[in-house]
This record gives C-alpha cells, sequence and structure tokens, in this order.
C-alpha cells in the first residue's frame, strides 16, 4: 500500500479535527493509517508500485504510459502517482495532477480522492479546496473513511460550506466506526464532552476556530491537577514537531505531563517568540504556584499577552482570576510601588475590556490612565508593555495614529530582546512593502513560526499570498494562515475567508453569512 504523505492528522476540525492536508513528511509515509495516495484497489489487482530498481521502475513507467494513453484509468491514476513521487520517472506535480485528473473525470474513486488532495494544496494545479470538497465529497459518499474525516472538517470551518456540527460530528462517527484511527481518537474526545451528536452551530459566521485538542479536556474550573496536565498535553499535540522541540515539552507525550523547571524554561523561551499557548499556560503555572512560586501578577501579565495573541482559554482563565479581589489587590498595589510588570498587567486588563471585573474590584481606570501605566512599564524596559505602547500609536488608541511612533517603539524592544516586536515591525513593512523582500525577512519569520510566534504563522501566509519575497503560492498561504487560526488567530481566519471567497462558486451551498 502506497503512502505519500498524512494528509487527515487526528486534530480534524469540529471540537476534535484539524486541518485536512499538512505536509509531505516522512512521518506521514510511515504510518500505517496514512490516508493519502491509498491505491483502493479490488484485492485481484496487483500493486501499483512494486519495490525494485531503478531501470525496472523506469521500464514499468514506461508500460504504464502506453495503457494510460490507451485510456486505463487505472494506469492514469498510477502514471500521476509515479509523477508525484518519482518512481521511473523525473518528479513532476503538474503531470501528475494532469494523470490523475483524467483518472478522476471518470470517477475512479482513489483518483477523485487524491485529485482533492492535490486541489487542497495546489500541486500542480490551482489551489481550489471547492474542488478539493468536490471530490472528497465524492470518495465519502462512497464510503472511504479517511474522506468522510475530510468532510467532518469542512462541515466545521465555515469556510466553504456552511458550518454544521451535527453533520461534521456524523461524518467523523462514519469514519470512526470504519476504524479510521484518527477519528476514533477525534470521536472519543468529542463524546468526552457529551457534545456527540450535537446540532448547535453558535460558531457560524463568527470566525471561531474550529476546537481542536488543544485545551479541549481543560475545564473552566481549573482546580485539578488533571487539567494543568490535560492542558500541557493537547498544547504540544496542537504543535508541530519545531514548536514541540522549542516548548521543550516532547517528553510530555510520553511521561505525566508536569510543569518543571526544564519545561518551564521551554514555555518561557516559546511565550517570548509569541506563542499564545506557552502565554497560556505559563500563565496557568504562576496562577496555582505548579512548577513555579505562585505570582498572580505575572499570571495576569501572561493571561493579558497571552488574549492579546487571540488565545483561546485565556480570557475565561483571566476572567476567572480577576474575580478573586485580592488579586486585584495584588496588582494595584505592587503597580503604586513601581513594578512594570504589574502597571502592565493592570492596564492591559483595562484594554482588553475587562471593566465591569476591574469596577467590582475597585481597581476600574480610564483609557489615559491605561495608557500612562503602559508608558510608565515600558520606561522601565518592560517589553511587553513597550509593544503595547506601539500598538496604541499604530492604532490610534488614547493616542493619535502615528505609524513612525510605532515603529520607533517596536525597534527599541527588538533592540532589547522582543521577538514580538521584531516580528510586529517585519510584518508591517512586509504589508506596505510588497515588492524586493531581504529573503532574511522570510527567514526570520521561518523561524519565528518555528519557535511558536502565531504573528510570524500570519506574516508567512500573507508573503505566500502575495508573493511577498517568495514565490506565490495559495495553498501555501492556506496552510500557514489555517495553522493560524487553528491556534485563536483572528487575523488568519479572516485571510482564509478572504481567499476563499475571492474564488468562491456561485452554487447556494457555497454561499456563506457575511
Amino acid at each position: 500500500m502506497m503512502r505519500c504523505l498524512r494528509v487527515l492528522p487526528a486534530r480534524l476540525a469540529m471540537l476534535a479535527l484539524a486541518a485536512v492536508c499538512q505536509s509531505l513528511t516522512a512521518q506521514g509515509q510511515a504510518k500505517t493509517d496514512s490516508p493519502v495516495f491509498k491505491k483502493y484497489r479490488p484485492p485481484p489487482e496487483p500493486p501499483l508500485i512494486e519495490p525494485s530498481d531503478a531501470l525496472s521502475q523506469i521500464w514499468q513507467t514506461f508500460l504504464v504510459t502506453r495503457r494510460a494513453n490507451a485510456g486505463d484509468v487505472v494506469a492514469q491514476h498510477e502514471l500521476g502517482i509515479r509523477y508525484l513521487l518519482g518512481k521511473g520517472a523525473a518528479p513532476d506535480t503538474v503531470k501528475a495532477a494532469e494523470w490523475i485528473k483524467r483518472a478522476a473525470l471518470q470517477n475512479y474513486l482513489p483518483a477523485r480522492f487524491n485529485f482533492g488532495i492535490l486541489c487542497y494544496h495546489g500541486w500542480g494545479t490551482p489551489w481550489n479546496p471547492f474542488d478539493a470538497f468536490r471530490n472528497f465529497r465524492f470518495a465519502a459518499e462512497r464510503g472511504m473513511p479517511e474522506a468522510e474525516f475530510a468532510m467532518a472538517q469542512f462541515m466545521s470551518e465555515d469556510l466553504i460550506v456552511a458550518r454544521n456540527d451535527s453533520a461534521a460530528y456524523a461524518w467523523a462517527k462514519m469514519a470512526a466506526d470504519s476504524g479510521y484511527a484518527p477519528a476514533k481518537e477525534a470521536i472519543k474526545q468529542i463524546e468526552r464532552q457529551g457534545l456527540g451528536g450535537g446540532t448547535a452551530d453558535s460558531a457560524r459566521g463568527t470566525g471561531a476556530p474550529p476546537a481542536g485538542l488543544v485545551f479541549l479536556d481543560f475545564p473552566v474550573d481549573t482546580a485539578t491537577a488533571s487539567g494543568d496536565s490535560l492542558l500541557l498535553r493537547d498544547a504540544i499535540r496542537s504543535a508541530g514537531p519545531a514548536l514541540q522541540k522549542a516548548l521543550g515539552m516532547q517528553k510530555i507525550l510520553e511521561s505525566d505531563a508536569q510543569t518543571d523547571s526544564a519545561t518551564i524554561a521551554g514555555l518561557q523561551d516559546a511565550a517570548d517568540a509569541g506563542s499564545p499557548e506557552a502565554l497560556t499556560i505559563l500563565g496557568r503555572a504562576y496562577a496555582t504556584g505548579r512548577g513555579v512560586a505562585k505570582h498572580v501578577v505575572r499570571a495576569c501579565a501572561y493571561y493579558v499577552r497571552a488574549v492579546r495573541l487571540d488565545a483561546a482559554r485565556a480570557p475565561e482563565l483571566l476572567q476567572g482570576l480577576l474575580q478573586d479581589n485580592e488579586t486585584l489587590a495584588e496588582v494595584k498595589s505592587a503597580s503604586a510601588r513601581g513594578d512594570p510588570e504589574a502597571s502592565f498587567a493592570w492596564a492591559g486588563c483595562a484594554a482588553l475590556g475587562f471593566d465591569l471585573l476591574l469596577l467590582q474590584g475597585n481597581s476600574y481606570i480610564a483609557g489615559d490612565q491605561a495608557l500612562a501605566l503602559f508608558r510608565t512599564s515600558g520606561e522601565k524596559r518592560y517589553l511587553p508593555a513597550m509593544v503595547e505602547m506601539g500598538l496604541c500609536y499604530y492604532a490610534g488608541r488614547w493616542v493619535p495614529a502615528d505609524r513612525e511612533k510605532a515603529l520607533e517603539i517596536w525597534r527599541d524592544a527588538a533592540a532589547r530582546g522582543s521577538i514580538d516586536a521584531r516580528i510586529r515591525v517585519l510584518l508591517t513593512l512586509l504589508r506596505e512593502r510588497k515588492d524586493a523582500t531581504d529573503f532574511g525577512e522570510i527567514a526570520a519569520l521561518m523561524a519565528a513560526s518555528d519557535s511558536g510566534s502565531v504573528l510570524a504563522q500570519v506574516g508567512l501566509g500573507f508573503c505566500f499570498e502575495t508573493g511577498t519575497g517568495v514565490p506565490v503560492s495559495k495553498g501555501v498561504a492556506a496552510r500557514f494562515y489555517r495553522a493560524a487560526w487553528i491556534r485563536g488567530s483572528q487575523d488568519a481566519y479572516r485571510a482564509l475567508r478572504r481567499m476563499h471567497d475571492a474564488i468562491r462558486p456561485a452554487e447556494a451551498e457555497f454561499r456563506l453569512e457575511q
């Protein structure tokens, strides 16, 4: 059974489902349940590609080409796979797509599924998730579990068709009942939450990410150690290999999740790079004193930074922390003593709109007071406060908009070691300068993305979407945007929606709410 990549990972969208079609990896080739480019042949037929030496492969490809040119649909599909994998011919995704499409047009089931993958990625054919949807649906309606799982994703995203969580669950359940391992794992997570078969589509049109395994098992009441362990486990499962390494938590997948000193150090590095997951976990650690000395002011500051990056669970956790008047009293007291972290935390809560909770704790401050606290904290070189000051000037919040002032503040923070500020400078310049771009800027975004920066992921999506510093690749752009959206980024969702709307077909089933 041939395998090329792992297309449908366990974290598919809809409450436990993640993005279809990640990237061509050796891991996918090794997985026994890898769904991609499976031959799906009747038992009597021989394997498409038998292991052999290079000369034999060339001869086999010659014979397959003759059959394909004669109209043999199985040979057409096989020839496409050969071009894709470079078996007996030089790798050529355009030729691969052409031959697989020929077989797909004759409704050959594996070709329909595989051509859907090519459309989804834009490999050898223009990026078109709507054509991918049509091909996956064809395969799903004929019982292919991997395609059923793909349909679950599409039904949960509100990008191609309107979000329908009950339909998404039904498709995922069919895939699970067929024995498809990623779907079985996803269904367990869904049903553990009592959401199986639910019909609520409250997230439709909101841009809410399809809730994956990140934080899914983390209850609002965070008083239990098991909740912390699940938070750590799910955070690392949501990350790619590079981010897992940056978090320093790969061992957590094989052992009990604990916030030990090594883990905290890895989390701090990822948080500094702009990882909303790391910021949230650190906030939780300092709020509870697990792995570190309890420090509610620092917890509040980490949560504020996480919320700023659209972290999924951080708003609830910050709200819970602020409901304790002793926390607010400590933040105010520390700020009065000149603690820049406390001043940032207090101003940040005001900036994020937690006015009612601040009012209830006798800690309400107006916008000009919050700005003054940010400024005071920034003057003491507290880097997150400098980033916030830059945002205030960039967006014109509480001060007249001043792009140059924002860049000046961010450059200063970047020079002092703020990766977040450096990424904001890069993104600001890249969005304004779409011509020649120093490859070093793209490399910096890549490195920051690998270290956990969700902003860098969004920036890379923009670069590949617009051809800024790299060749245009809508499929790669969508992959970066999707990765950031799954982590909560609303900027990424808006970009994905814009890309989909630009090529949206006129059929009624593809119409979405504005």
